[in-house]
């Protein structure tokens, strides 16, 4: 460093000093000579320091330069080749530019010893001072180093230790409790670099101060270095006792166990008629337990649950059954398990290849895909599929909020333990998850329809000044075509045609809209010609529909049925009466167009 500082300040002294025509002397010492000769050294392109540089690489004695003192000429001084710069003395040197001529051999005057002296005690004093300085900068700042480097290494090494003390977990708690609307408790805590990391009594409360989420006891063979190192997976899980209350707060109607991690008003977007609703719905059903055993197979460990249970509402737990149980296969072992996700592959590849599966005594569930991490997306690669055995909580929890005349199913036409009664599709938008739209379809069924207010109603209007349609029964059959919805994240709900067979004789279809957060409902039941001929005998055109409106709530819809006698009875007069009659009936006719079936309408397939 020093000899390089020496080299800039002769560079800077020879730029200032136009070498071309050197008149004036220049002040210059033995070492600065030393750097200024080993700089030129590189300098190919100056043509003016050329031949000086050849002189200096080739000869041993500087014959064309003398060296002068201010009171004369001073003895000689050999000044070395380039190779045997280390020989050079430290002392003060006068250079003054001679004509070059072979047959000049000036020599040198004897120097002035005191000056020599002088000279040498103050270059020695200086470079010692300025060494010294530097050796005790160098080394203090080593000591920083050294010492940030050991106060870090310390940290790494004595965080799982921090962590896993009683004040450390209260302060990384309180940190977390700080951000999210309930309370999180861990009773003990252990965390190694290299040791399993193990935790117990872990709680969640919500906002109502009551437990949402517990576990007694959390084991994973995976360390924090493995964790940080990305390798270990899941690290094989094991979690023990996990209890989790999936009941909806009673007057947000969202999930407690949400609401205790995400504030009401990110999660809530419901008006106060839908709150209202289902905190009536909500205080009326009671909540049951059931049973939860779940695995995870992932490269490098997985994750099980024993000892699980779900506390959940009495009409969900119905359709569920006592027991639930899941699995997750993910990346190789997904690929191993089917070959259509292992074609797929190919296609996705840096994706992680996901199959899931649900099972309980009255459902059973499946999706398969691929989870994409870094935007936290799932692609699936088919709609996912639901197979449900038909009850009547499976109608008025699901089947409602697709048709309100699905709510009166009381159970299915056959018993078959080997046939699922109710096949859901369920595709959402681009078939990414998650969504927004999500578009429900059912494959066609055969059930029990109870005669309710919506059913008896038909019957009713339909059976006028005859033989009831049902013959008295309080349970009739029913045959659906192909159901399709679209249902929005929102509650809306836009139903397309479904066409109803009921008692084997009533031939009806519904459409129209509802949402089932806002409780509204705007359908159409509308009457085929061919079911009005059959049983009031009259000649109708074969496109002709008698349109009910329907309108009011989910939990009670509304049907003017008065207005529908009417309407049957205008229709006799229409066949009976004149040509007066007709046109002047023609004129109270809805002009609303009747919607196509979706699919080929079963019973009439067969005929």
């Amino acid at each position: 460093m020093f000899l390089f500082l020496l080299t800039c300040l002769v560079v800077e002294k020879i730029q200032s000093s136009k070498w071309h025509s050197i008149s004036s002397r220049i002040k210059l010492s033995a070492l600065e000579v030393q750097s200024f000769i080993f700089f030129l050294h590189g300098l190919e392109t100056c043509h003016v320091f050329s031949g000086r540089i050849k002189v200096l690489l080739r000869s041993k004695w500087l014959p064309y330069e003398r060296i002068q003192g201010p009171s004369g000429l001073r003895e000689r001084v050999s000044v070395p080749m380039l190779g045997h710069f280390v020989e050079l003395q430290q002392r003060r040197l006068y250079v003054s530019r001679c004509p070059v001529g072979p047959d000049n051999k000036d020599f040198f005057e004897k120097k002035n010893g005191d000056d020599y002296n002088e000279s040498q005690r103050t270059m020695e004093l200086t470079l010692g001072s300025t060494i010294s300085l530097t050796k005790k900068i160098a080394i203090r700042g080593l000591k920083i180093i050294i010492s940030v480097m050991l106060m870090l290494s310390l940290a790494l090494v004595g965080t799982p230790s921090i962590l896993s003390s009683r004040l450390g977990r209260r302060s990384v708690l309180g940190l977390v409790n700080k951000f999210i609307p309930g309370h999180v408790d861990v009773q003990s805590f252990t965390l190694g670099w290299t040791k399993p990391i193990r935790a117990g009594g872990i709680s969640l409360k919500g906002i109502d101060e009551k437990v949402v989420l517990s576990i007694l006891k959390l084991e994973t063979r995976a360390s924090l270095w493995s964790l940080v190192r990305g390798k270990s997976g899941l690290g094989d899980c094991c979690i023990e006792r996990l209890r989790v209350d999936l009941q909806e707060d009673e007057q947000s109607g969202n999930l407690k166990l949400a609401l205790a991690v995400i504030p009401v008003s990110k999660l809530s977007s419901s008006s106060h008629r839908a709150k209202a609703s289902m905190q009536a719905a909500t205080k009326r059903i009671p909540s049951v337990d059931i049973t939860l055993a779940a695995a995870v197979k992932a490269t490098g460990g997985g994750l099980k649950v024993i000892d699980g249970k779900l506390t959940v509402r009495d009409d969900i737990a119905a359709t569920l059954g006592q027991r639930v149980f899941i699995d997750v296969l993910l990346g190789s072992y997904a690929l191993e398990d089917d070959d259509n996700l292992r074609q797929a592959y190919e296609m996705h590849s840096g994706l992680m290849p996901v199959k899931a599966g649900m099972w309980s005594e009255g459902t059973q569930a499946e999706a398969m895909g691929f989870i994409h991490l870094k935007k936290q997306l799932v692609k699936l690669m088919q709609p996912l599929k639901v197979e449900m055995d038909l009850s009547p909580a499976v109608a008025q929890l699901y089947l409602a909020r697709i048709n309100p005349l699905l709510k009166e199913v009381v159970g299915p036409a056959v018993q078959d333990e080997d046939m699922p009664d109710v096949v859901l599709n369920i595709s959402p938008q681009d078939l990414m998850l998650p969504a927004d739209v999500f578009m429900v379809n059912l494959e066609p069924m055969k059930a029990v329809l109870a005669r309710g207010p919506l059913a008896g109603g038909i019957l009713s209007l339909l059976s006028s000044g005859k033989e009831d349609v049902a013959k008295g029964k309080k349970e009739v059959g029913v045959q659906t075509s192909q159901i399709k919805s679209q249902v929005s994240i929102d509650g809306s709900v836009e139903c397309s045609r479904i066409d109803f067979l009921i008692a084997g004789k009533v031939a009806v279809a519904t459409w129209g809209v509802m949402n089932w957060k806002d409780e509204t409902l705007k359908m159409i039941l509308a009457v085929p010609s061919a079911t009005i001929s059959n049983l009031f005998g009259l000649n109708l055109s074969e496109g002709y529909y008698l349109k009910i409106p329907v309108g009011g709530t989910l939990e009670q819809p509304h049907v003017d049925w008065r207005a529908a006698a009417v309407g049957v009875a205008q229709l006799s007069l229409r066949q009976r009466g004149g040509k007066f009659f007709k046109n002047l009936i023609s004129l109270l006719d809805s002009e609303e167009t009747v919607p196509e079936p979706i699919d080929v309408i079963p019973w009439l397939s067969k005929s």
